[in-house]
């Protein structure tokens, strides 16, 4: 038994350690990628940050993102693309979260990024989350029917 557990253990340092080297993009257009900027000054694993014009740009931290698997981190990163895809700017409402969590999975789903296996394993991680992320997954199941 405590072989299973220090190989499943050094599975997961293992594992841990490559969730920093997920690479993130954000592409609008042929001709419009999203900045991906790394910080720390953020108290969320990933946020939109609109400056002047059409300047916008993803803004994450590393440190809280890799507190989720690296499947969970496409989630979240692609979920903030979707804000800027539906124009959504500033503080968001319930049903922009719902909108960008749809968006997402469709795109995902369409992309062949994520498998019906993948689909159902982020679905119970935002009802398991929060009372308010559970509202988000009841609402990303019946999007995706």
């Amino acid at each position: 038994m405590r072989v299973l557990t220090l190989i499943a253990f050094l599975f997961w340092l293992v594992a841990f350690d490559t969730w920093a080297e997920v690479e993130f993009e954000c592409v609008l257009s042929e001709e419009q990628d999203v900045p991906i900027v790394k910080t720390t000054a953020i108290t969320t694993p990933a946020m939109v940050q609109h400056g002047l014009g059409d300047d916008v740009r993803i803004l994450i931290n590393e440190t809280l993102l890799n507190d989720y698997s690296p499947l969970m981190q496409e989630f979240i990163v692609k979920h903030e693309c979707a804000h800027i895809l539906l124009g959504h700017v500033g503080m968001n409402t319930l049903a922009q979260e719902r909108q960008a969590d749809c968006l997402t999975m469709k795109k995902m789903i369409k992309n062949e990024e994520i498998s019906t296996r993948g689909v159902k394993s982020i679905i119970n991680f935002l009802y398991r989350e929060s009372v308010v992320n559970r509202q988000r997954a009841i609402a990303l199941g019946r999007c995706l029917q």
